[in-house]
């Protein structure tokens, strides 16, 4: 009977013990097999969460930046057009007149915007007169120096500044004679509607290093009087400032994550850069947004870091995936080399 008992403790240990040989090695590799599979399923899906959550968060703010622009250069257009639209009621439009149809331009806090002008056209012959008739209304002190070599000449008459700066009221008026604002002009003048010139560096800047150049652009309105025969008085245009625009607009928006260039495309086909906007980092996405303003297209090219997205953790599917190899591997080992402490028979 006691041999029994011990034949039958033995067959019991031996049961328990663990499998070893090809039975082990089978249940090592069912072990590799299910870890890894499920290692790399998990690791997959959050990779793909996390670039789905990227390519929503570059969309959603690629559309901010663009409505940001948009909506401001809109905003500059619509209220020069309210502005002209004014003037074109006034029979003999003064400086007082001029004044209170562009008070609202400088109340709202347009950004990146110089000075607000009334320009009106003239010939060389009629340079005095146009001086002597402007004087009259309230152009104090207004002196008009004809430019050489253009019959046309394109004279800011009234102005005011926006931006905070003065001009010396007893300097000579030199008429508009930059290629990208006289073209802008005798195009508002042609079609009746809003136009906005190509950018090009403002007179004021080129004296100074090509490191603080601006390009600007200037917006134009026509004013024609409201009546039977419209009459032609002039242009109301509001220079911008490429790069005091993007400070102005940029700053909430972009939050350090975009980097941001606003092109212009001319008639002919031509890009030319109008600001650019960095931030810190390596954009690895970029996105494109074309918007029209006046009779322009613009185009943003905007460039993004995805790893400095808040609540972004691009390590962590390899994180994952690495720790699951190796929990795999580790119970694979146990599986198959596992051994356990029987009491004596």
């Amino acid at each position: 009977m006691r041999r029994e008992l011990k034949v039958m403790r033995g067959s019991l240990a031996d049961s328990r013990k663990p499998p070893g040989g090809f039975v082990g090695l089978m249940l090592a590799g069912a072990v590799l097999v299910l870890g890894l599979g499920a290692t790399g399923v998990v690791a997959g899906e959050i990779h793909s969460r996390q670039d789905d959550y990227s390519t929503r968060a570059v969309d959603r703010r690629s559309q901010m930046v663009r409505q940001a622009v948009a909506a401001e250069t809109r905003r500059c257009q619509a209220l020069l057009e309210a502005a002209a639209a004014d003037l074109a009621t006034r029979d003999g439009v003064t400086r007082d007149d001029f004044d209170r149809a562009t008070s609202l331009l400088g109340a709202v806090g347009l950004v990146g915007v110089g000075r607000v002008a009334l320009v009106v056209p003239s010939t060389v012959a009629q340079t005095p007169a146009t001086q002597r008739l402007w004087r009259g209304r309230g152009a104090e002190g207004l002196v008009l120096r004809a430019a050489r070599g253009a019959e046309e000449q394109l004279f800011p008459v009234f102005s005011r500044a926006l931006d905070g700066t003065e001009t010396n009221p007893d300097s000579p008026i030199s008429p508009a004679t930059t290629t990208e604002i006289v073209a802008a002009l005798r195009l508002a003048r042609q079609t009746g509607g809003s136009t906005v010139s190509a950018p090009y560096v403002l007179q004021a800047d080129r004296a100074l290093p090509l490191s603080e150049q601006q390009r600007s652009v200037v917006f134009a309105a026509p004013v024609y009087t409201r009546t039977a025969d419209p009459r032609f008085l002039g242009w109301l245009t509001l220079p911008l400032r490429g790069e005091a625009f993007f400070d102005g607009v940029m700053a909430d928006v972009s939050r350090g994550q975009v980097w941001i260039e606003l092109a212009a495309t001319t008639s002919s086909g031509t890009r030319i850069d109008l600001a650019a906007w960095g931030a810190p980092g390596n954009p690895n996405v970029w996105r494109t947004a074309t918007f029209l303003v006046a009779d322009s297209d613009w185009t943003l090219f905007l460039g993004f870091d995805t790893a400095r997205f808040p609540g972004l953790n691009t390590m962590l599917p390899v994180v994952v995936l690495c720790s699951g190899v190796f929990l795999t591997l580790l119970s694979a080992i146990v599986v198959r080399n596992g051994r356990r402490t029987f009491p004596p028979a």
